[in-house]
Formats: structure tokens, C-alpha cells, sequence
């Protein structure tokens, strides 16, 4: 896993935030490294929803995403934000699947079984045990099929933050994933504006997003490898690839 330690300077962050006012779509309110905000920060920069992000100071992670009208109107809070940027913003399925399919059932089965470990289990501890359980059931490269969904989305934030506090990556499954997700432009792109210290430099960062388009963000398939969960069952005498 990559070591991400520099801290883009406030000139880029500002940028990054400075849109037309006219294109502006979103505010959205939160803490800096806000967990359930840089899902939703995240999750708008892979939709390519116009937003911007204010910081406050405060000890509760409870984020607000305001549509940006003279009175600025509170749409909705914590992570409804999620759901609502998905039955909104997602015509395209680019962080979710047809509604009433078996794979959406799988997604919203999952986030709630996600939210409930790092409710019931602790932040690093239980961001940790949700992902490594999702990688290994889903026997793909996210945790609900081939492409990023809700609960990586949730995930990231927690596991981020969990291996900052680690001198060595701790997983192959789990420093994989994280490896996938932080290489993402549009994921780079939430995490900085969210107020995440990422590697790299001013430079690096422009010509990043410079060049970032829907095409350069599409989930990378994984040819002429086995799976996630293959990789976790080979040996085991477990369920491995028919392939």
C-alpha cells in the first residue's frame, strides 16, 4: 500500500473547491477526515454531482449536504446523504445496481451489516472485520460485485485512518483494496476535498483532475486472475474458482 503522508497545500484545496457559483450544485458541511462525509464527498466526485465542501468545527461527524439556493436549504444529513446521492445522482449505476435486482438486495444487506460492525464493534476494528468479511463472501474485488458500491464507499474512511496508526500493512486482501480505491481519481478527488492528507505533489494533483473524466474512473476489470475469495479459499479446501 502506498504511503500517503503530504498534505496537498490550501491553495490546491481552495481551487479544488473554487467552481463557478453558477455550476455549483451542493455544499457539502462537515468536519475535515468527516467519515461519513468523505463517503459522500467521494461518492459525488465519481458521480460528477457539482459540490463544494465547507469545514466546521465540531466533535460530531453528522454532515449536512445543502442544495445551493439563496437560503440554503438543509436537504438531508449523515448517511441518508448516500442514499439520497444514489436514488439522485445515479441513473448511470456507477456505485450501484438496478433496483430490485439481487445484487442491489446484496448492497443494502451489506452497508447495513458494515454499519452495524463499526457501530457494534469500534471504528478500526470493526471497518476491519466488515471488510475483510465482504472481500472474502464477495469473491470479488469489492465488497458487492464488480464495481464500488455503498459499503467500500462507508469503508474507506475508517480503514484509511485505521492504517495511518500502522508502521506496515497489516492484510495482502485488505492492502489490495485499499491500493484499488486510493488509485481512483475520483476517489483521490473526495478524499482531498474531505480534508485527507494524501501523497504526492501540487503538480501530480493537477494533472490529475485535469485529466479526469468518466472514462478515466471506470473499475478496472481483473483479467486472467481469480478472484478475491479464490485467493482467500485456494488451499483451504474451500470454494475455489470453477474457471
Amino acid at each position: 500500500m502506498s504511503a500517503f503522508r503530504t498534505w496537498p497545500s490550501e491553495a490546491l484545496l481552495a481551487n479544488l473547491n473554487e467552481e463557478p457559483t453558477q455550476q455549483r450544485r451542493y455544499t457539502l458541511i462537515c468536519k475535515k477526515e468527516s467519515r461519513v462525509g468523505t463517503a459522500a464527498a467521494v461518492a459525488m466526485s465519481i458521480l460528477e454531482v457539482k459540490y463544494r465542501v465547507e469545514f466546521e468545527d465540531t466533535d460530531y461527524d453528522i454532515p449536512a449536504l445543502n442544495l445551493n439556493v439563496p437560503n440554503d436549504t438543509v436537504l438531508v444529513h449523515g448517511r441518508e446523504i448516500l442514499t439520497y446521492l444514489v436514488n439522485n445522482h445515479d441513473d448511470k449505476r456507477k456505485i450501484s445496481y438496478e433496483t430490485g435486482s439481487l445484487m442491489a438486495d446484496k448492497v443494502r444487506t451489506r452497508y447495513r451489516e458494515v454499519i452495524n460492525d463499526i457501530k457494534n464493534l469500534g471504528e478500526d476494528g470493526g471497518s476491519f472485520c466488515a471488510l475483510i468479511y465482504g472481500l472474502v463472501w464477495s469473491r470479488e474485488q469489492w465488497t458487492v460485485g464488480r464495481k464500488v458500491t455503498l459499503p467500500d464507499l462507508v469503508l474507506l474512511p475508517y480503514i484509511y485512518a485505521f492504517y495511518r496508526k500502522l508502521e506496515a500493512p497489516s492484510v495482502p486482501l485488505i492492502d489490495d483494496w485499499m491500493d484499488r480505491m486510493t488509485q481512483k481519481p475520483a476517489v483521490r478527488n473526495g478524499m482531498v476535498r474531505a480534508g485527507w492528507e494524501l501523497g504526492g505533489t501540487d503538480e501530480a494533483y493537477q494533472e490529475m483532475f485535469a485529466g479526469w473524466t468518466p472514462s478515466a474512473d471506470r473499475h478496472a476489470a481483473d483479467h486472467g486472475m481469480r478472484s478475491l475469495g479464490d485467493q482467500f479459499f485456494a488451499g483451504r479446501g474451500g470454494f475455489g474458482s470453477t474457471h
